[in-house]
């Protein structure tokens, strides 16, 4: 679709108990409302190749029955202020996240995190390297910073790394698998 304007702060109080909500692939902007958070049994969101700018929502943490968030592919940034991907950290009560696409949780489930092509700024987290189930980080085109910390290399899982488009530097970490 081709769907235009920007969502309403209350966009998803109508619909409490929506499962499911896809509208990615149009061109939807301003801020992600924190509304979408509302439906707590929601499954699947996904809102990626829209024009969303401005932070995450925080409120996406009490999704804690999402599985696949998509938010790929948009203007969205870190919370101001906030040097660090604590992003993140927001989604430990997401216990059954699976997938995210752009944005997720560090529970342990967790299998592909693809924050690509927005406008995240930050370090990468330490405590990435808890999500001992990933199989594929790309954080490529953002605007992350500063050295790629080591113990990515413990993450005997990963498969698929995207770093490109960023400002890191140093050494690329050691694999130990």
């Amino acid at each position: 679709n081709q769907l235009t304007r920007h969502l309403p702060k209350d966009a998803d109080t109508f619909l409490p108990n929506l499962q499911q909500l896809y509208m990615g692939e149009n061109n939807f902007d301003g801020p992600l409302p924190a509304s979408l958070c509302i439906a707590t049994s929601r499954r699947v969101l996904t809102a990626d190749n829209n024009k969303f700018s401005g932070p995450i929502p925080l409120e996406l943490r009490s999704l804690s029955q999402i599985r696949c968030l998509y938010l790929d592919h948009n203007m969205l940034t870190n919370v101001p202020g906030n040097h660090e991907l604590s992003i993140l950290t927001s989604f430990t009560n997401c216990q059954l996240l699976e997938e995210v696409v752009l944005s997720h949780n560090l529970t342990t489930t967790l299998w592909r995190l693809y924050l690509s092509s927005n406008l995240i700024e930050g370090t990468i987290p330490l405590t990435l390297a808890n999500l001992t189930k990933l199989i594929v980080l790309d954080f490529s085109f953002n605007k992350i910073k500063g050295l790629i910390p080591s113990n990515i290399g413990s993450m005997n899982r990963l498969q698929g790394l995207g770093l490109l488009g960023n400002a890191l530097e140093g050494p690329i970490p050691d694999s130990r698998y």
